[in-house]
């Protein structure tokens, strides 16, 4: 796969996250009339909203994005998934990948480093064992049984807050879920956000070396 093909799947899948780091900020910190004073905006211009309504787009957003970039990784190392919706699936994928691949450190004839053995052994453990909690986080929707007490609910066709249910369950209570939402739940997520998109980061660059280099045991 080109690098081309590989920022158009990677630049949308962190517009997702960033994106959702936004709307959390604007939870924690509302600045929806930013624009009030600023003559570059339409006359009488607000951008009002109910916080109820931003939940589920935050935590749909954030599951997809992380699908995007795992299917971008998958497709930058030859082997595409763009059929499944399972972040568990694709996230065992992309960690197999890592694992098994003898990747060597690569240094330019500068002396400057691509990548060193101790990046492609951090990546190999502490990255895949930071990362690998928070798809499961999302995976299974954790963030649910937390505030309604309810059991954990597994989520391999990403439908969960893209829809009020899964096919075949009943919608969970929206409203008692977002008026158990504390600030401290909000900055919670938009934390989670940030590592999730840390560690991806990580594992994107040695796929792109990768892709780039071949940086393989032969």
């Amino acid at each position: 796969m080109s690098r081309e093909k590989y920022i158009a799947w990677i630049r949308p899948a962190k517009g997702y996250l960033e994106a959702m780091k936004l709307c959390c900020q604007e939870l924690l910190d509302p600045k929806r009339n930013r624009l009030e004073n600023d003559p570059t905006a339409p006359k009488g211009w607000e951008m009002g909203y109910y916080i109820e309504n931003l939940i589920s787009p935050i935590i749909y957003n954030i599951k997809h994005g992380i699908e995007v970039f795992l299917k971008g990784i998958l497709f930058r190392f030859g082997t595409p998934n763009e059929k499944s919706h399972d972040l568990r699936e694709l996230f065992a994928s992309v960690k197999k990948i890592v694992l098994e691949t003898d990747w060597q450190p690569i240094d330019m004839e500068s002396g400057q480093k691509v990548i060193d053995q101790a990046e492609i052994d951090r990546v190999k453990t502490e990255v895949l064992n930071k990362l690998e909690p928070l798809i499961e986080y999302f995976y299974n929707n954790r963030i649910l049984s937390e505030k309604l007490g309810m059991k954990d609910l597994p989520d391999p066709k990403n439908e969960l807050f893209r829809y009020p249910n899964m096919r075949g369950d009943a919608p969970f209570d929206h409203i008692g879920f977002v008026n158990k939402l504390t600030e401290g739940d909000i900055k919670t997520i938009w934390e989670k956000i940030d590592e999730i998109l840390r560690h991806l980061n990580d594992i994107g660059y040695l796929i792109s070396v990768d892709a780039r280099y071949k940086p393989r045991k032969s």
